[in-house]
C-alpha cells in the first residue's frame, strides 16, 4: 500500500440508502445504546455538511455508543457495505457492527483504534438475513473511556466496495427525493466520486518521487519606480500547479506490462468519461501520508508515451505529469462555519456639525 490513491468512477450508479446520512435532520434515526447520556446534533465537529451526531459520555463505561436504524431501504439476503466517519475526543477503541433490526442479531463487525481528535472511516460488509428489509448499525466505544463520539457521513450501499461519501450535496450526486431526507445516488460516470484505489496495490505503480506537490509557484506583478531603482510589489497570487509523479510499473511479463500500461492509460485518459459544462472531468488524486488525507483535481498531461528499459524488460519507469488549474490540496470533508441569523448589539449613533464658532455640536 502506498500514500497515493486515485478515485475511480463506479461504472454504475451507486445509491446510499441512508436517509439522514449527515445528521442534517438532527438525531432522526439515531439513538443511544447501553447508556443514559444525551445524543445531540453537533455543529462544532462535522465531516460532511454542517452537522454530525455527538454522544458525550459522563462516566467511564465501555459498550456505549450510537445506533442508526431505519425501517426500509435494504433487500433480504443481499450483500451491503456500511461505512461511517467516526471521531473520538480521546484515543479509544470502537467497533462498527451491522445488526438485524427485527431480532437484533449481529451480522458483521469491524474494529478500529481511533486517535484523539481525528476523523476515521469505519466500514463493515454484511449479508442481510432472509426476510430482512430494515437497516441497523452501531458505533460502539469498546474502551473504558469518557471519549465523546461524533458520527457523520453514514452510508449503506450494495456490494462489498467502499465508495467516497454519497449524499445529494456532493459533486456528481443527487437526492432521490426530499433534500436531506431521502436516499441519494452517485452518477456512474462522475470522476468526482467512486472507489478509492491505491496506485501500488491496484496498478502496480510504485511511486518513487514527487515534484511540484508542495508549495505552488506564485505569479507576481510589480510597479517600477519612474526614476529610482527597484519597484513595489503590486500583487502575488498562486499560479496553477504542474506536478509530476515518478515511479516504476512492475510486471511479470511483456504482456502483463502492456496490460498494466493500458490500465493506467484508461485511468488517466481525459476522454474516458463524458465532459461536463466545465469541460473534461479532472482526475482526483489523494495523498494519505500526512496527518489528514488531502485531495487535488488534476488533468493528465504526459508520461505514458512508453519508455522501455531492456535491462529490466518487464518494468517501465514513468514520469506522470499532471496539470491542476486549482493548485490547492483540500482535506477530504467539509469546513463549515455556522453564522447567526441575527444578533443584538447596543449602539450609539453620533452625528455632529461644526458651529460658526468653530466648536463641534453632538446634536443632542
Amino acid at each position: 500500500m502506498s500514500d497515493w490513491k486515485v478515485i475511480v468512477p463506479s461504472g454504475s450508479a451507486v445509491t446510499n440508502v441512508i436517509t439522514n446520512p449527515a445528521a442534517f435532520l438532527g438525531t432522526t434515526g439515531f439513538s443511544i445504546i447501553n447508556g443514559t447520556e444525551t445524543l445531540t446534533q453537533s455543529s462544532t465537529q462535522h465531516k460532511f455538511g454542517p452537522y454530525s451526531v455527538r454522544l458525550a459520555l459522563t462516566a467511564d463505561a465501555a459498550q456505549e455508543g450510537v445506533q442508526y436504524a431505519q425501517t426500509a431501504g435494504i433487500a433480504a439476503s443481499t450483500e451491503y457495505t456500511i461505512s461511517a466517519w467516526v471521531r473520538a475526543s480521546d484515543a479509544c477503541d470502537v467497533e462498527l457492527r451491522a445488526r438485524n433490526q427485527a431480532n437484533d442479531v449481529s451480522l458483521a463487525i469491524s474494529r478500529y483504534s481511533l486517535a484523539a481528535g481525528t476523523w476515521t472511516l469505519t466500514t463493515v460488509t454484511f449479508t442481510s438475513d432472509a426476510g430482512q428489509t430494515t437497516l441497523r448499525f452501531r458505533v460502539t466505544n469498546t474502551s473504558v473511556s469518557t471519549a465523546a463520539l461524533n458520527v457523520d457521513g453514514c452510508m449503506c450501499v450494495l456490494g462489498s466496495d467502499t465508495y467516497t461519501y454519497i449524499d445529494g450535496e456532493q459533486p456528481g450526486c443527487e437526492w432521490n427525493g426530499t433534500r436531506y431526507a431521502s436516499t441519494s445516488t452517485l452518477s456512474a460516470s462522475s470522476r468526482a466520486g467512486g472507489i478509492v484505489e491505491d496506485l501500488e496495490d491496484e496498478y502496480d505503480l510504485f511511486i518513487e518521487g514527487v515534484l511540484g506537490a508542495g508549495m505552488t509557484a506564485r505569479i507576481t506583478s510589480r510597479d517600477g519606480y519612474g526614476q529610482l531603482p527597484g519597484g513595489a510589489l503590486n500583487a502575488s497570487v498562486r499560479s496553477s500547479r504542474t506536478m509530476t509523479l515518478t515511479g516504476l510499473i512492475h510486471s511479470t511479463s511483456q504482456a502483463d506490462l502492456h496490460d498494466k500500461r493500458k490500465a493506467l492509460v484508461d485511468l488517466f485518459n481525459p476522454e474516458a468519461y463524458p465532459a461536463t459544462a466545465d469541460g473534461w472531468q479532472p482526475v482526483r488524486l489523494q495523498y494519505t501520508g500526512g496527518t489528514t488525507s488531502k485531495e487535488i483535481a488534476v488533468h493528465y498531461e504526459a508520461g505514458l508515451e512508453g519508455d522501455r528499459n531492456y535491462t529490466m524488460p518487464f518494468n517501465e519507469r514513468v514520469a506522470l505529469r499532471f496539470y491542476a488549474p486549482d493548485p490547492n490540496w483540500y482535506e477530504i470533508g467539509d469546513t463549515v462555519a455556522h453564522l447567526d441569523s441575527n444578533d443584538t448589539a447596543t449602539l450609539r449613533y453620533v452625528a455632529g456639525r461644526l458651529k460658526s464658532t468653530g466648536q463641534w455640536d453632538d446634536l443632542g
